[in-house]
């Protein structure tokens, strides 16, 4: 079978030719697959040049269908054959997969609201979004771990309740109290009353909450930050060529600047080119305890040595500030050089999952992703200065970012 496809002024037209049997029926649906992934939220297939249609080719239809409308797109079928729409009619999928037979198959721009700002900016296409007068208030949990840190102990912990509105990150674990969660403290975020651990005890799997009726996850916290309140803007953003991913960087300095202040929270749902970070091995609760300093920091942290977790799901939860914010200090670090940015962020790594066009709620995308399977990883993202040259960090090819300005109890920002 050869697939080929061409883009008609906003509709992705695929032509397919041969047969559409178990042989071939991956090969087709990897290739809606990948454009989904890319984008493309509006495709047709020209079935002219189908000459069979087999059974596990209509499930290959039936499943694109739905992965289109999931994420607010069409999929529909065009000019099939006379055997091959007499296969569709006898399984009664004619009026669901036909283009023009039902409204299922209709473009779906006429939904998808229109951008409030377009523009271009590090070789991606950005639509800004306004979604109200709002802002995040914050709080330091505890202490940050440091150079000759006596460790953690008993009254360094402190638990905190994940409400819809929150957001979270930093070292925690999920327990009971400080006993039962020794030996499992690790990067954590939480976002919308769904949290992520990557718990230091060697397992290497990580573990989530989810809140279900009245119940909202609950984390112990040894440090961290955690905020409440309502995001103001939605950047939306893909890049011009995968070739050139966009650099966390150049989104987050982005998105500082919509929110016009000097330090704001965030939260990116997106598409990983790479990622680049660090977790940590075990448990910081011995007393002198160095484990930044070389070579005890092998055994400390565990670094991404190449980028890693191409072509996957990302959940990126934190703050970002100008230098300043002296209240920030002690928990972020410098995201890029050329930027001028501060910041702490931890993410979470799922499996692909497209986004819906346009302005997409946060918590639906948070929900789905955790219904759908556990994070792979948890990670603290940071860029690598290691090697000579230029320094390394985490890239992205396309996504949602939410902003507001983040604000200190008792300060506005």
């Amino acid at each position: 079978m050869q697939v080929t496809w061409r883009d008609n002024g906003g509709v992705m037209e695929v032509r397919a030719t041969g047969r559409l049997d178990g042989y071939w029926s991956d090969h087709l649906a990897q290739a809606l697959d990948e454009l989904l992934r890319q984008g493309n939220h509006a495709v047709r297939l020209n079935m002219a040049e189908i000459e069979y249609l087999s059974s596990l080719g209509i499930r290959v239809l039936i499943s694109s269908h739905k992965k289109f409308r999931a994420v607010g797109g069409s999929f529909a079928l065009r000019a099939p054959g006379p055997s091959v729409l007499n296969v569709l009619e006898l399984a009664g999928l004619a009026a669901l997969l036909l283009e023009g037979a039902s409204t299922a198959a209709t473009s779906p721009a006429a939904s998808v609201p229109k951008a409030r700002v377009e523009f271009t900016s590090a070789g991606a296409r950005f639509e800004a979004y306004t979604l109200a007068e709002a802002s995040m208030q914050a709080r330091r949990v505890g202490r940050p771990l440091a150079a000759g840190s006596q460790g953690y102990g008993e009254a360094d912990c402190e638990r905190i309740t994940l409400g819809r509105a929150d957001l979270a990150f930093g070292l925690g674990g999920f327990g009971e109290d400080f006993s039962s969660t020794v030996g499992r403290f690790g990067e954590f975020l939480g976002v919308g009353s769904h949290a992520a651990t990557q718990p230091a005890d060697g397992s290497n799997v990580t573990d989530v909450l989810a809140a279900d009726a009245d119940y909202l996850p609950q984390v112990q916290v040894l440090y961290g930050m955690h905020c409440t309140g309502q995001f103001s803007r939605l950047l939306r953003f893909n890049v011009n060529d995968e070739a050139t991913p966009l650099p966390l960087s150049a989104l987050l300095a982005e998105a500082l600047t919509r929110s016009q202040a000097q330090s704001a929270c965030v939260v990116i749902a997106a598409e990983t080119a790479s990622l680049v970070g660090a977790a940590l091995r075990r448990t910081p609760i011995e007393s002198g305890l160095d484990p930044f300093a070389f070579p005890d920091v092998r055994s400390w942290l565990s670094f991404t040595v190449e980028p890693a977790h191409e072509r996957r799901a990302v959940l990126i939860a934190g703050v970002i500030t100008r230098p300043g914010s002296a209240w920030l200090d002690a928990l972020v670090r410098p995201v890029a050089a050329e930027q001028g940015l501060l910041g702490h962020l931890h993410a979470a790594v799922f499996r692909p999952h497209p986004l819906q066009l346009g302005n997409i709620a946060l918590d639906e995308v948070v929900r789905a992703w955790f219904a759908d399977s556990p994070p792979e990883a948890v990670l603290h993202l940071m860029g690598d200065d290691r090697e000579m040259g230029a320094p390394r960090e985490s890239l992205l090819l396309r996504g949602a970012c939410w902003v507001a300005p983040l604000e200190q109890p008792g300060v506005p920002a």
